[in-house]
């Protein structure tokens, strides 16, 4: 599966509230989101759509080319009604093609009260049992922590072990600038595998003491742990950094934005760190030659800036950059390299 880079980084108001700030309805601070995706429901041929949510918009699918509703889980036009989807999702959706016949498979989105939900597409039944679906993990919270920014999603398929996919999201809480949010790496076992209702009513959703917590701190190789391939994840407790646009994952290292302030009035900008990840060994590791695996970015960072990754003609070096700005710790080298060998001295 080759990794997604996901635009945008999503508005963030600080707005002083005990509660979170979804619940009175912040208007446009948190934008809803949307994803493309390729749907076919009952008898008709697979259509061009999007996948949207919001703060007003309830999790739904419309046809690209117009706009008609096709399918929704709001108390709106309710189409198909899931138990428990009682907050709202803004920016944190992925839909994804897991067998590569032009047609999305799994959806995942994370909601305002810190859940995250997977889905699993039934190709070709009508819209009220177009999609089967649950929590598939739970991080609810006192401190108002949850999901803005997409799932980066990648697979892992180590040697002698079955494959999993990596969910790389982190939690923002808005009107809270002193929780303690976190970045969740979980694994889906279950990649190739569609669940019916019944599977994901007896699926025990997956809850942070579940997880190996990962110490925001550098570690070498010799005192970092790799995860057994059936443990569901990790985390690290990022502090007040708030998470508002997803990680990038290249090579088996993830890139993580941690946004440090947003402003309440003027330019839309955030003050930015930059931090990496080894996903095989689930520790961070040095972010530039400073030593920290967090690195302050130089200047402020535009809210519509994109993470992007790609090299220049005859650059043998694609850099991350983020609003043009270049991110250390996840550049790819593209020189080709020998992949296989001849031993001349055999029999």
């Amino acid at each position: 599966m080759r990794p997604r880079f996901w635009p945008g980084i999503l508005v963030l108001c600080a707005v002083a509230a005990a509660a979170p700030a979804w619940a009175d309805g912040p208007g446009g601070c948190l934008p809803k989101g949307s994803v493309p995706l390729v749907v076919r429901m009952g008898d008709a041929p697979p259509v061009a759509a999007l996948l949207q949510a919001g703060l007003e918009v309830p999790l739904s699918v419309v046809e690209a080319g117009t706009g008609r509703l096709l399918w929704s889980a709001g108390t709106d036009s309710v189409v198909q009604r899931f138990d428990g989807l009682d907050a709202p999702f803004t920016g944190s959706l992925a839909a994804i093609d897991l067998d590569a016949d032009g047609l999305h498979d799994r959806i995942y989105a994370g909601d305002m009260a810190a859940r995250l939900w997977r889905f699993d597409v039934q190709h070709g039944a009508p819209a009220g049992e177009w999609l089967t679906g649950g929590v598939f993990a739970d991080f609810r919270n006192a401190e108002g922590r949850g999901f803005i920014a997409p799932p980066d999603i990648s697979l892992s398929a180590p040697p002698g072990a079955t494959a999993w996919l990596n969910i790389a999201l982190g939690t923002a809480a808005p009107g809270n600038p002193a929780a303690n949010n976190r970045l969740y790496v979980l694994r889906d076992h279950a990649v190739y595998e569609a669940w019916s209702a019944r599977q994901y009513e007896d699926w025990r959703p997956v809850r942070e003491k579940d997880l190996q917590p990962v110490p925001p701190t550098l570690q070498d190789m010799a005192s970092a742990t790799a995860l057994p391939p059936d443990q569901p994840g990790w985390y690290v407790a990022l502090g007040g950094g708030h998470v508002l646009t997803p990680t990038l994952t290249v090579a088996h290292r993830l890139v993580l934005v941690i946004a440090e302030a947003v402003p309440q009035d003027g330019p839309c900008e955030i003050f930015a760190r930059t931090g990496t990840l080894d996903l095989a060994q689930a520790r961070v590791i040095p972010s530039g030659t400073e030593g920290q695996w967090l690195t302050r970015l130089p200047r402020a960072i535009d809210i519509g800036a994109r993470l992007r990754v790609g090299a220049g003609p005859g650059s043998p070096v694609a850099p991350c950059t983020l609003g043009g700005q270049q991110v250390t710790g996840c550049e790819v080298d593209t020189r080709p390299r020998k992949t296989w060998w001849r031993r001349t001295d055999a029999e």
